[in-house]
């Protein structure tokens, strides 16, 4: 989300906008601030546009509890002027392979992902 859409949220109390793609944005990703502060993360239809996934994804991991689950989904609509190039490429199965395989790279014991309209990657913080 970027900030004016932030903005009109009025249950917020504080927010931060990170550009995760940006060479600015390695200081906000490593070393994570507080870690193993968080029981869950999500990424909503976001990952797929992101150029370093595997260090968003070890971050979030150093965020996380022991046990902790970072839950990533995504589903056929995109912005392909957007998207990694490696996204255009992947059939929609291939996709959650994908963000699985990341996952397990970076500590995560994966338990599964399925389609149907909305797919989604669960990983558990090993």
């Amino acid at each position: 989300m970027n900030k004016f859409e932030l903005l009109k949220n009025p249950t917020l109390k504080s927010y931060s906008v990170v550009d995760f793609n940006s060479k600015d944005s390695s200081g906000f990703l490593t070393p994570i601030k507080i870690p193993k502060t968080y029981d869950v993360v999500t990424i909503n239809n976001g990952l797929e546009y992101i150029t370093r996934p595997s260090l968003l994804i070890s971050s979030i991991s150093k965020a996380l509890k022991k046990g902790g689950t970072l839950i990533v989904t995504f589903n056929e609509r995109f912005y392909p002027s957007k998207v990694c190039n490696l996204w255009l490429r992947l059939k929609e199965e291939e996709k959650g392979e994908w963000i699985g395989e990341v996952m397990e790279k970076e500590g995560f014991e994966v338990e599964g992902w399925r389609g149907g309209g909305v797919w989604g990657v669960v990983g558990v913080k090993k």
